[in-house]
């Protein structure tokens, strides 16, 4: 047993307009004035409200058990927030577990207004009858405009691609990414560099029809841990480029046989322009792929310092995000763990490696009792710095009795980033939103009102979602959405430099992180006090540069790299926002 712990055993609406910038094109949409002085600063304490029901959002997640609940009914799920049909409003979509028969999972289409409306029916994405949910990912896989949708399970994955008039078609079989197995978390990425996203796949346990699924603990029924089952190899596939995929996990070097993966984050890491992979593994050490180029990978977790904690442990890794929390340029990583284990959190020096930070930032002891599953870097409050955000709940339902220090339901935590790489606790000044207990997983991140500030999208495991609405006061911000060259013109991986108030902020553009979940597209910027944006550079996944001036504060803007085709439908998007 771990010392301390007896659950782990050791083995508003959019006003748009375009603008033109001297040599490079910019398009951009926007609400609000400048105000205030050119200077990044603390703009206020974030209070959050939960909007879910009075939304329109009626989800609640079954994970179809009904006391002790095994491990394939308590890892699951995650949700999504993406544009499925290209109005400029994040749409949401949540998975389910094992569902009552009619249900399964469930998509909402944002109205614009505050409200959404359930479409699952028309858009034909409820995935009944699949097995258990557990996740997905989204991205536009064969270049054409429209967000396509990844949904992952314990069974058979499904792909759907998106029509473009508010339905999905079901073309798993011959894209070939049904995978099976315990699949998670996925990611879709243009890993070998031939402007096409391929697919990664994260998974977890070897689990079979005669594989034991309930342990006692304390003579309560329970989940038994992850280390009662073999791994379940990852798996990439290549995009052909022809609307299928091929397996390719072995040739590309990705093929590690040790993880229980439940996690990935595509980003290029050490900035050298080649984009790399992380997957956090459960109880084993965490994968980290180095790009050599060309579809080469090589495994440098140990070697760069992120396959363990700084005591050499293996811990429970479940969700993941990366972001330059030190404000240095530079992407540091955290992960969600188990509870009684310190929320592993490091920070990246070019020509050290990765840098175990979590003790530094003051996120050690507040975050021991908590067992995460999602988690992201966003900066909540506008201040140019990047907070966190993390969905907690415990994988025993009967946490409460086996250990009085354990809880299954757990609050929504928030950290607000006070400079110099140190978090503080402000969850009690959230409110209810946050404090209220629920069994959090997957949570999705992103500007779901256009407002300028960060929401969140909570699927909690057996009971209801949430969204978590970001209340305060916005303070200025900016909001980019990419086109890149190529068909893989989403740009996954971009770094985006921007200076306002002469602070320079680094971000880059990522969907799939936290657990299980597809985030907003669009990086993200608070400005503080900075009424103007003084410059913005990209970093494009070929390699190419460019830089933007003239860009205004409080709006959303796509910037679009030179030699870029806008796709079609997102062209009209565009145009309709003028």
């Amino acid at each position: 047993m771990i010392p301390g712990n007896p659950f782990r055993v050791r083995p508003r609406p959019i006003i748009a307009e375009f603008l033109l910038c001297a040599a490079l094109c910019v398009f951009a949409w926007g609400c609000g004035s400048p105000r205030g002085r050119a200077a990044v600063a603390r703009t206020g304490h974030v209070l959050f409200s939960e909007v879910a029901a009075q939304s329109g959002i009626h989800f609640v997640h079954r994970n179809g058990q009904g006391s002790g609940a095994n491990i394939i009914e308590t890892t699951g799920t995650g949700c999504g927030l993406f544009d499925y049909d290209n109005d400029g409003w994040l749409d949401v979509y949540l998975v389910n577990g094992k569902s009552p028969p009619g249900d399964g999972n469930h998509l909402y289409h944002n109205n614009g207004d505050g409200t959404f409306t359930d479409v699952t029916a028309k858009a034909g994405v409820a995935g009944l009858g699949q097995g258990f949910g557990m996740g997905c990912t989204v991205g536009d896989y064969d270049g054409d405009g429209w967000i396509d949708l990844y949904v992952t399970y314990y069974g058979k994955n499904i792909l759907y691609h998106n029509e473009g008039n508010g339905t999905f078609r079901d073309v798993t079989a011959r894209a070939g990414v049904g995978a099976g197995g315990f699949s998670t978390s996925a990611v879709f990425a243009d890993f070998d560099g031939d402007g096409l996203p391929d697919l990664y796949v994260a998974r977890y346990c070897q689990i079979t029809k005669d594989t034991k699924l309930i342990c006692y603990l304390k003579g309560y029924p329970s989940s038994c841990p992850p280390y009662y089952y073999p791994p379940e190899p990852d798996l990439v596939y290549r995009n052909m480029g022809n609307g299928t995929f091929r397996d390719v996990t072995r040739q590309w070097g990705l093929q590690e046989s040790s993880g229980r993966g439940l996690a990935t984050v595509a980003v290029d890491y050490d900035r050298d322009g080649l984009l790399d992979l992380f997957v956090t593994n459960d109880g084993s050490p965490n994968f980290l792929y180095r790009n050599l180029g060309h579809g080469h990978f090589k495994s440098v977790g140990a070697l760069e310092g992120v396959a363990l904690t700084d005591a050499g442990a293996a811990v429970a890794n479940m969700g993941c995000d990366f972001g330059d929390f030190m404000g240095d340029g530079t992407f540091g990583v955290i992960t969600g763990v188990f509870e009684n284990e310190e929320k592993p959190l490091w920070r990246y020096e070019r020509k050290m490696g990765f840098q175990y930070y979590t003790r530094q930032s003051g996120l050690s002891a507040p975050t021991l009792s908590l067992l995460t599953w999602g988690i992201g870097f966003e900066d909540f409050d506008n201040d140019g710095r990047l907070d966190l955000f993390m969905a907690n709940g415990h994988v025993q339902d009967h946490a409460d009795q086996i250990d009085p220090r354990s809880h299954y339901r757990q609050p929504r935590t928030y950290f607000v980033n006070v400079g110099n790489g140190r978090f503080e606790d402000r969850t009690q000044e959230g409110g209810p939103a946050l404090t209220t207990p629920a069994v959090g997983r997957g949570a999705a991140f992103g500007d779901v009102f256009n407002d300028g500030r960060i929401d969140v999208l909570v699927n909690n495991n057996n009971g209801p979602a949430m969204l978590v609405r970001n209340e305060q006061p916005p303070g200025n911000w900016a909001e980019f959405r990419l086109v890149a060259r190529g068909p893989s013109w989403e740009a996954i991986g971009a770094v985006v430099e921007l200076k306002a108030g002469g602070i320079k902020q680094t971000r880059f553009v990522h969907t799939s992180y936290s657990f299980a979940s597809a985030n907003d597209p669009r990086v993200h910027f608070g400005l503080g006090n900075a009424a103007g944006i003084e410059w913005v550079k990209v970093t494009w996944p070929d390699g190419r540069k460019s830089e933007y001036r003239h860009i205004g504060a409080n709006r959303i803007s796509t910037l679009v790299e030179p030699g870029a085709h806008i796709p079609s439908p997102f062209k009209r998007l565009l145009i309709s926002h003028r």
